[in-house]
């Protein structure tokens, strides 16, 4: 994908909706594009090495997302305690 439109969606998501939002888009995004190719390699007819890959696969998105949502809220609380500081 073209670089010069990576970054004009990233910055067209962190104007709309936060750094936060758009850090977290960039990352779940293509998290669920893998998710959603490893269940149709699923479908079809694997080995069980092929199975395993596609297993490790799955868990390793599913962290990766968990730790996406754990730094997205991260973020906001952090965000919120400045908040309460400065006031």
């Amino acid at each position: 994908m073209d670089k010069d439109l990576n970054t004009r969606k990233y910055n067209d998501i962190k104007r709309k909706y936060g750094v936060t939002n758009a850090i977290s888009h960039m990352l779940r995004t293509p998290a669920t594009c893998i998710l959603g190719f490893s269940r149709l390699l699923e479908a079809t007819n694997l080995t069980s090495q092929q199975k395993e890959y596609i297993y490790n696969i799955e868990e390793s998105t599913h962290h990766l997302l968990a730790a996406t949502d754990c730094l997205a809220k991260d973020i906001s609380s952090q965000k919120q305690y400045r908040k309460w500081r400065i006031k």
